[in-house]
């Protein structure tokens, strides 16, 4: 089992680059998805939008309400994530022809996790928050 721990560590630099690669564009494709979502969101809710807007609300509040919401999804949906990810890999050790790889979740990478979450909540949430605080009071009571 030494030689294998000595070859996993040779090769650990390359797999955390690999990682960090496969993150980002899951990141970037998952910023996508999520704007989409949250313009949906937005733009079913119109007409209550319109109605908070109609009983005082500032634009502020409104936008603020939609990344809220948004960073609330998706410190969910990581926590979820990440607790399955626990569950199934912590602590096991794989290994492939003449490597060897010990699998963890620590709380260092649940952390992480939750901070790429708030990112890409917040940058998915933008554009949406930004729809719902430009919204005219009678154009969005004018919906249907």
């Amino acid at each position: 089992m030494d030689y294998y721990q000595r070859v996993a560590d040779r090769y650990s630099a390359f797999f955390i680059k690999l990682a960090y690669i496969v993150g980002a564009i899951m990141a970037l494709g998952a910023l996508f998805g999520s704007v989409k979502i949250m313009h949906t969101a937005v733009s079913t809710r119109t007409r209550e939008i319109g109605t908070l807007r109609a009983l005082g609300y500032r634009p502020l509040p409104t936008a603020l309400a939609v990344v809220l919401e948004m960073i609330l999804l998706s410190l969910t949906g990581a926590c979820l994530g990440a607790g399955i990810a626990w569950l199934l890999f912590n602590g096991k050790t794989k290994t492939s022809l003449a490597d060897a790889f010990d699998l963890s979740v620590s709380p260092k990478l649940f952390l992480l996790g939750l901070e790429w979450a708030v990112a890409l909540a917040i940058l998915s949430a933008l554009p949406p928050a930004i729809r719902a605080a430009r919204l005219s009071v009678v154009d969005a009571l004018r919906e249907t």
